[in-house]
């Protein structure tokens, strides 16, 4: 047996000597899983499965995976999210989205998440909102399955899943309160130049919009007014250097008080807009 100070030095030197820029947190992460999936004391041993676990885990890191994936959880606002393969790990920033919903959601109404990936904002509202019912839904059934195993663990049920192309498959006459996306929104070329940790691993279904990386979002925008109660909000997580051309965009659309809100480093990331009165679409 390893005791779990050896095994945890043992990652740490391994993930240093691989370039892991975080090795220390990265080792302590993975030490953190094993004793959580092993039901392992802090000061305790491993035993054989759980160190054969760990070298697989070192092993796939040093293969440039993302952490998140070998852990098979993150944390996201006050829940945790199940991830893997086929679907994109939601990122810190992001939380901030759900915090904008929490201060627009009027009190009562359904909630729609378009492009919800493992489904984190979905989750994140139902969890702070038990009276409210979220639809959730993605064109991935890849994604799909990592939200409805994220669905089941958290025991929500007020969330319900939809496969569908935006608002393609809603049922008729639907009508929301909020609507909330964090849509693809990467250009063709800045895709080409995100992290190969990004590229190699990550759906580029849930990154990549097209030429401008507005595909998604001006679809998004066209379509949704026939979808919200007349003083609904939409709320979109978008690309830093998008947010005066999506402005204009909603006032050409007539979208009432269109306005950008920055993430923690201060660049714009979330666009707000309430529905346009209904003479204008």
């Amino acid at each position: 047996m390893t005791s779990s100070l050896q095994a945890l030095q043992y990652a740490r030197k391994n993930l240093a000597e691989a370039n892991c820029h975080n090795a220390d947190n990265e080792a302590r992460w993975m030490l953190e899983e094993l004793r959580r999936e092993f039901s392992l004391k802090a000061t305790g041993q491993l035993p054989e499965e759980a160190l054969h676990k760990l070298h697989d885990m070192l092993r796939r890191r040093k293969l440039g995976e993302p952490l998140q994936y070998i852990l098979g959880n993150t944390d996201f606002h006050d829940i945790n999210v199940q991830v893997g393969p086929g679907v994109l790990i939601p990122r810190p920033e992001t939380e901030l989205l759900v915090e904008l919903a929490l201060q627009l959601y009027p009190g009562e109404g359904d909630i729609l998440d378009l492009c919800t990936g493992s489904g984190a904002i979905a989750l994140a509202l139902a969890d702070k909102l038990p009276h409210c019912q979220c639809m959730a839904s993605d064109i991935s059934p890849a994604a799909l399955h990592w939200a409805c195993i994220n669905t089941r663990s958290l025991n929500l049920k007020n969330v319900r899943l939809l496969e569908s192309d935006l608002f393609e498959k809603l049922p008729g006459g639907s009508k929301f309160s909020l609507i909330t996306a964090n849509p693809p929104y990467v250009s063709n070329s800045e895709y080409q130049q995100l992290p190969k940790l990004i590229k190699e691993h990550e759906p580029a279904l849930a990154l990549q919009a097209g030429k401008l990386g507005l595909d998604l979002i001006t679809r998004i925008i066209n379509q949704a007014p026939s979808f919200m109660h007349p003083d609904a909000y939409l709320i979109m997580e978008i690309g830093s250097s998008q947010g005066e051309e999506l402005r204009n965009i909603l006032m050409q659309a007539k979208w009432r008080d269109p306005r950008i809100a920055p993430d923690l480093a201060g660049l714009d990331r979330f666009v707000i807009a309430k529905r346009p009165d209904a003479d204008s679409f």
